[in-house]
């Protein structure tokens, strides 16, 4: 919801509530009379409770008016169909309004035909009821091929219309709803007859009868050839069925450059190449300079050449707001421009001011030659609040492909913006660049990485046998990542995170690179082939457990621009190579103070900074807190409060904590994790003495770190973890010498432990096989640790041994214990994980058997 005021300033006595699917709305409000702010109503939202919200803060006003699509009896706001059916269920909203009106308020409704028959009447007295307001309406058509008029009134209206004589003449569109009632596939009561015969600027709607039904297209695809909003929110489970012979929607063709909004729908089995424009769109293809709008629906399993389910032409303006795309395929011709879900085609500098938008939406498991799920051409793109996981590219972009993000292409002067921000993106994978994102950027375009995860993406030599930029890669342009998680990609050749080359500045502030690898050759975290002009800036990230095939570990840079490269309060750690000299770097970037790097370099190997301090940085293990991957810093960390103070230092860290007045080295400022578990999912950290580590509600994530803890997770699915980086770091954690005790470990609601043997607790190291020894003697419990380990399965006749990395449960007297087993086959007491869980509830009748499933107690 937006508002929007005045130019110029006047007593403001009225607001007008402007629903975004109504078409043109720009040409109305040119003529909008003075005194009336205007309130934008996102479709996406319960209308009423928009308008509820919006008058809150306002108080007499003289009148409302509501510019939505309407119908007998009725009217649509946002995702609220409000009529008699619904009006006593929206009571105590309306009920409110009336704190913000004057005496003798008046509230004008210029939906087509609200006010008709004896459902009008009814509907406009109640409302005036609720509201205590003097209500009109209308109860023929509004707008284009029709009137302004109100021909029904409750009370005495001496509000006029808040549009202009000539805003009013010049709109051809109107405000009415069509319902669809049958789903054959053309004659009375259809979609493809209510779309033909709409006038611009409907609503078509579905009867409720037609929730969880299909309506299958057996003559072609539908044309959409004015400007309509298709709306099935409300009818669930609806679908609409290309039938796998031709794409569902054609909107506008190149004398037609219409707006199209579709909500609600589920679009399944279109194939662009049987349609009218063969190749392009499965569900819906877009003519030139179409506006597309899609809100909270799903496609799925739609196919083409370009474009598996969207496909749309230059300068076409196109809007995804909390819709799923998944298994779509765009790889029906190699023509280079496919994109398993989306295809946006500018090319060449005709697309004007196209663009792309995606909000709150998902794209899972699709596939395309180029772009797994997105494929762009010289348009701004922007995509918040969205997942990406399990697309696949034949070629470059395992999620995301954008060749240019202004409209002119090679050469331009007037660049555009590639924004992603509060995304994820996961287990895509392509060939040759970009497991998840690949950039390719014009003069002065940009690409802005906020607050985003990129983990576990994949890039392999393809057709160019590159196979760079596990996560992203990017050819020109700037490039900025700020709180950015890079982890667990892979690269065949460079760049195992990030793969760069640019004329322009490198910005990286508050990012983590965890984890990446490259196969071959160099950059295990990042290859930046930068020039020496202008600067990259690396600013409190963290960089470790990343690994090269050849050198560089960390950072991949040349004697050319390494003078060019600034690292600042950084972690630079435990990053490896096949040449240790090179572990970390094969040059050293310049020093902007406060960085740690760890271990020193091998056989005198150049440093990460010439001043930076060589010393472990006591890192927790790559983990999820909140919606961030981040290493946190543990108690008595060298990075806390050792950082410089600069203009570029973020007052913020990765997680959007406020940094204090000294800031810490890394991408994590310690501090923000509660001691004490609450309602919500919890990470609890404790140190190296002995701990009392209490979850709550919620599924916690406990790790004591040091010997002799009580961990109690409390009710939901808690994970006790022994992390470190290496089996005898996490099983140091808990042993007969400083044994740990797990207090209320509940199985069958989830709980479980989890072995992280190299600091990434994405990633888990369960034991090969787990037994139950039942009860044991002994002296003392070393004695019934090792008469478990020489018999581990109460159920089986004669002395069965542990194997290495197998764990087994037994008892001694009253108290019952775990056990994981080292690399070896004996039991050590210094060496193994033994952990007391007196009280464990198993899982069925494990309690009994001898043999459990590893998965029921081990993440």
């Amino acid at each position: 919801m937006t508002t929007q005021t005045q130019s110029v300033p006047s007593p403001i006595k009225g607001l007008v509530f402007v629903d975004d699917s109504i078409a043109d709305a720009d040409t109305l409000l040119k003529g909008l009379n003075p005194g009336l702010d205007v309130v934008f109503l996102d479709s996406a939202r319960d209308g009423i409770d928009q308008i509820t919200e919006a008058l809150r803060s306002r108080s007499g006003l003289d009148s409302i008016h509501l510019l939505s699509h309407g119908e007998a009896g009725g009217l649509t706001v946002g995702t609220t169909a409000l009529n008699v059916n619904t009006l006593d269920s929206y009571g105590s909203q309306l009920s409110q309004w009336w704190q913000s009106l004057s005496d003798g308020a008046d509230i004008l409704l210029y939906g087509c035909n609200v006010g008709a028959s004896s459902s009008g009447f009814d509907f406009v007295n109640r409302l005036s009821q609720f509201t205590g307001a003097d209500i009109a309406a209308s109860n023929n058509t509004t707008g284009g091929a029709g009137d302004w008029d109100f021909e029904l009134v409750t009370g005495s209206i001496e509000t006029a219309v808040a549009l202009s004589a000539e805003a009013q003449a010049s709109y051809a569109s109107n405000l009415n709803i069509i319902t669809v009632t049958s789903t054959a596939d053309s004659g009375a009561g259809s979609l493809r007859a209510a779309i033909a015969s709409a006038p611009a600027g409907s609503v078509i709607k579905f009867a409720s009868t037609l929730a969880n039904k299909t309506i299958k297209l057996t003559s072609g695809e539908i044309f959409l050839g004015r400007n309509i909003t298709i709306d099935a929110i409300g009818v669930p489970n609806l679908i609409i069925n290309g039938n796998n012979t031709s794409r569902i929607f054609q909107v506008g063709n190149s004398a037609s450059p219409v707006q199209a909004t579709f909500k609600g729908l589920t679009l399944v089995n279109g194939n662009g190449q049987g349609a009218q424009v063969p190749g392009m769109g499965g569900a819906i293809n877009g003519a030139n300079f179409v506006t597309i709008t899609l809100v909270d629906s799903l496609l799925k399993n739609n196919k083409a050449g370009r474009g598996g389910a969207l496909q749309v032409g230059a300068g076409a303006q196109v809007t995804i707001r909390n819709s799923v795309f998944d298994s779509n395929d765009g790889t029906l011709t190699n023509n280079g421009k496919s994109g398993g879900a989306i295809s946006t085609n500018s090319a060449g500098g005709a697309g004007g001011l196209g663009f792309l938008i995606v909000e709150n939406s998902q794209f899972t498991n699709n596939k395309g030659y180029v772009g797994g799920a997105i494929y762009n051409i010289s348009s701004p793109v922007t995509v918040r609040n969205s997942t990406f996981l399990g697309n696949t590219s034949k070629r470059e972009g395992g999620a995301i492909f954008s060749d240019g993000a202004g409209p002119g292409g090679a050469g331009t002067t007037q660049g555009g913006t590639i924004y992603v921000a509060n995304s994820w993106f996961e287990g895509n994978k392509s060939t040759d660049g970009g497991g998840a994102l690949y950039i390719w950027s014009y003069g002065p375009d940009k690409l802005r990485v906020e607050d985003s995860t990129l983990v576990g993406n994949t890039v392999t030599p393809g057709t160019y046998s590159r196979g760079r930029g596990g996560g992203l890669e990017v050819n020109g342009g700037s490039v900025t990542l700020r709180n950015v998680a890079v982890a667990n990609n892979v690269a065949e050749t460079q760049g195992g995170g990030l793969w760069v080359e640019t004329r322009l500045p490198v910005t990286v502030t508050n990012s983590t690179f965890s984890s990446n690898r490259v196969i071959k050759d160099a950059g295990g975290a990042m290859f930046l082939n930068t020039v020496s002009s202008p600067p990259v800036n690396i600013i409190n990230s963290t960089i470790v457990h990343n690994f090269a095939g050849r050198a560089n570990g960390a950072l991949w840079m040349n004697s050319g621009n390494k003078d060019s490269i600034t690292l600042r309060n950084s972690i630079v750690a435990f990053n490896r190579a096949v040449d240790q000299r090179q572990n970390q770097v094969g040059y050293t970037p310049r020093d902007g103070g406060g960085n740690i790097e760890f271990p020193a370099p091998v056989n005198s190997g150049p440093r990460v900074a010439t001043n930076s301090r060589i010393v472990d940085p006591m890192l927790g293990p790559l983990m999820k807190i909140g919606d961030d991957l981040v290493h946190p810093l543990l108690v008595g960390s060298p990075a806390i409060n050792t950082g410089v103070k600069a203009s570029n230092v973020p007052t913020q860290d990765q997680r959007q904590f406020t940094r204090d007045s000294q800031p810490d080295v890394g991408a994590f400022e310690r501090g923000g994790l509660p001691t004490t578990g609450g309602s919500g999912n919890d990470v609890l950290l404790g140190t190296s003495a002995n701990n009392s580590l209490s979850g709550s509600g919620g599924n916690d994530t406990l790790l004591g770190l040091g010997g002799a803890d009580t961990l109690t997770g409390g009710a939901g699915a808690d994970r006790i973890v022994y992390t470190g980086r290496s089996q005898v770091e996490a099983h140091g954690q808990s042993t007969l010498a400083a044994l740990d005790r797990i207090v209320g470990f509940d199985a069958t609601q989830g709980d479980r432990i989890q072995l992280d043997y190299n600091h990434n607790l994405l990633t888990s190291e369960r034991p090969s096989g787990l037994f139950n020894a039942g009860l044991k003697t002994g002296a003392t419990l070393e004695q019934a640790a090792l008469a478990a380990y020489n018999d581990k399965n109460q159920l089986t006749s004669g002395a069965q041994a542990m194997a290495a990395n197998q764990a087994v449960f037994f008892r001694w007297g009253t108290r019952t214990f775990f056990s994981v087993n080292d690399g070896t086959t004996a039991f050590s007491k210094t060496a193994d994980l033994v952990a007391e869980v007196t009280g464990i509830r198993l899982i069925g009748s494990d309690a009994t058997a001898g043999t459990l499933s590893v998965s029921n107690y081990f993440a």
